[in-house]
C-alpha cells in the first residue's frame, strides 16, 4: 500500500499505521492533547459511528476518537464517555472560522461535528486512550447518549430534506418571489446569500449555521418558492 504512514503507539503484538492524508489535524491533536496508546481501530463502513460512540459512552472511555472519511478528518475528545471537544477539517463544520470558539459557539461547533460524523458510512477510525485534560480548549461534558438521540432524529429529518437538496454541493438560487412577514431573519440571511453560485456547504460557513440548519432553512425556502435548485 504505497504512501506515507505514521506508526501509532500500540501493544507490542500489533502494528497500526495511519496514512498521511496531507493534513495537519492528527499531528496537531497529538501535539496538544497527547493521547496515549491506540486501543481501537477499524472501518466505519462496518462499525457505524453511532455504535462506536455508544460503546465509548457506555464504557466511560477517555481519549481521542480520530476519524477520516470523504477527505475530511475529525477528532472527538471523550472524557469519561461524554463529548468534551471536537474539531474538523471541514469549513462547514467550523462556522466560526479559524478563531477558537467559546461558550455557545463552541457547543454549536462540537454538535455540528458530532452530527456530521453520525451520517458517515465509510472511512476509518482510531481511538487513542487518555488525553491531556488541561490541553482541551474549553472542555465541556455533553451527554453522548442525548446527542445520539438528537442526532438520530436529525438524520430522519435530513432524509426528508434530501428529497430537495440531495447533497451539500447543491447551489440554491433565489426565485425573486417577494418576501412576506413569515420569513425569519435566519432564513432571510440564507436567502440573501443564495445566488446560485454558492453551495449549501458554503452557505453553512458564511451564515455560521452549520450544515444541518442551513439545509433545513434552504429546504423550507424551496418549499415556499423562494429558492430553486
Amino acid at each position: 500500500m504505497p504512501g506515507a504512514w505514521t506508526a501509532l503507539d500500540t501493544p507490542s503484538e500489533l502494528l497500526v499505521a495511519l496514512r498521511d492524508g496531507g493534513g495537519v489535524l492528527f499531528s496537531r491533536i497529538s501535539a496538544t492533547l497527547r493521547p496515549g496508546r491506540t486501543v481501537l481501530a477499524g472501518d466505519l463502513g462496518e462499525v457505524q459511528p453511532s455504535e462506536l460512540l455508544n460503546f465509548l459512552h457506555q464504557a466511560r472511555r477517555t481519549g481521542v476518537l480520530f476519524t477520516r472519511s470523504g477527505g475530511i478528518d475529525r477528532a472527538l475528545v471523550m472524557l469519561d464517555g461524554n463529548v468534551a471537544w471536537a474539531c474538523s477539517t471541514s469549513p462547514a463544520e467550523n462556522p466560526n472560522g479559524p478563531a477558537t470558539p467559546t461558550g455557545p459557539a463552541l457547543r454549536q461547533q462540537v454538535t455540528e461535528i458530532f452530527l456530521a460524523l453520525l451520517v458517515v458510512r465509510s472511512g476509518s477510525f482510531v481511538f487513542q486512550f487518555g488525553v491531556n485534560r488541561s490541553g482541551v480548549p474549553g472542555a465541556m461534558s455533553l451527554d453522548t447518549q442525548a446527542m445520539l438521540f438528537d442526532g438520530l432524529r436529525r438524520m430522519d429529518e435530513m432524509e426528508l430534506f434530501r428529497a430537495r437538496i440531495p447533497t451539500p454541493d447543491v447551489k440554491p438560487q433565489r426565485t425573486g418571489k417577494k418576501i412576506d412577514g413569515q420569513v425569519t431573519p435566519q432564513a432571510q440571511t440564507v436567502l440573501a446569500l443564495a445566488d446560485g453560485a454558492r453551495t449549501v456547504t458554503e452557505l453553512a460557513y458564511l451564515t455560521a449555521l452549520g450544515e444541518f440548519e442551513t439545509t433545513k432553512v434552504a429546504y423550507a425556502l424551496i418549499e415556499r418558492g423562494y429558492l430553486k435548485v
